[in-house]
């Protein structure tokens, strides 16, 4: 149940096929010199970056949300086809992805830095935690992406003292008690398989955002993390920290 969870939010989160995206086809011009194309391209893909590296030796490698994926590359007179199925064309300065449906995405050579959350402040009051959130970013630390109300793995949360109403895909307005500790609100679930979560830890961030992680695993440190923003909250208060 857990897994399945989480490949549930997961899934969500890539409903674009932001991953697979990365190693498919890209709409340009015109096909360089094979010399041309090695080295290092970055993407923001919502929120997150995405890098590729094409190496001499007609192999790639690409990194993206603390994965990483090797392959194959090589130079036709159409563009580069990588892994022998997906074509990639490119321009003199950039690629750019086009899977004909309106979703596009840009690699260029410049260093594209990802979201990285404010630290936790372990000295935020409980008033502090009350009143109405809503998701900016979902993920993990290795890549917090933009989620918005739309999208199925979008979360609201209303905090009344330390009970905490939960509203988004895989909850839908259920309300739970939680416990002060560690200078936020936590809940175990125990070891029941049949329970969604084992755990739940919201903390207040130095910004004045939260962070809501949902923990799948804690055996395995399998978790899913949310940023939320209070209700209202003027657009100065999400902008993104950078490494």
């Amino acid at each position: 149940m857990k897994k399945s969870i989480r490949k549930l939010i997961i899934g969500a989160v890539m409903t674009a096929g932001i991953f697979a995206a990365a190693t498919a086809a890209f709409a340009a011009d015109a096909a360089p010199e094979a010399a041309d194309l090695t080295g290092d391209w970055y993407a923001d893909l919502s929120g997150a970056a995405a890098k590729v590296t094409f190496n001499e030796d007609g192999t790639y490698s690409l990194s993206f949300a603390g994965e990483e994926q090797d392959g194959t590359w090589e130079l036709t007179e159409e563009g580069v086809l990588m892994d022998g199925e997906s074509l990639l064309t490119v321009t003199d300065d950039a690629l750019v992805f086009d899977d004909g449906e309106g979703y596009t995405y840009t690699m260029t050579r410049d260093v594209v830095e990802s979201y990285v959350a404010a630290e936790i402040d372990y000295e935020a009051e409980l008033d502090q935690f009350q009143g109405k959130w809503t998701a900016f970013k979902v993920g993990s630390d290795a890549a917090l992406m933009d989620v918005e109300p739309e999208d199925m793995s979008y979360m609201e949360i209303e905090i009344n003292d330390t009970e905490v109403t939960f509203d988004g895909y895989v909850f839908t307005g259920e309300t739970m008690e939680l416990e002060i500790q560690d200078g936020g609100l936590s809940g175990f679930f125990g070891d029941d398989e049949s329970a969604m979560f084992e755990l739940i830890a919201i903390n207040y961030l130095k910004d004045g955002n939260l962070r809501a992680n949902f923990v799948i695993s804690v055996e395995e440190n399998d978790e899913i993390t949310y940023i939320l923003a209070p209700e209202g909250a003027e657009e100065e208060l999400t902008e993104a920290a950078t490494e």
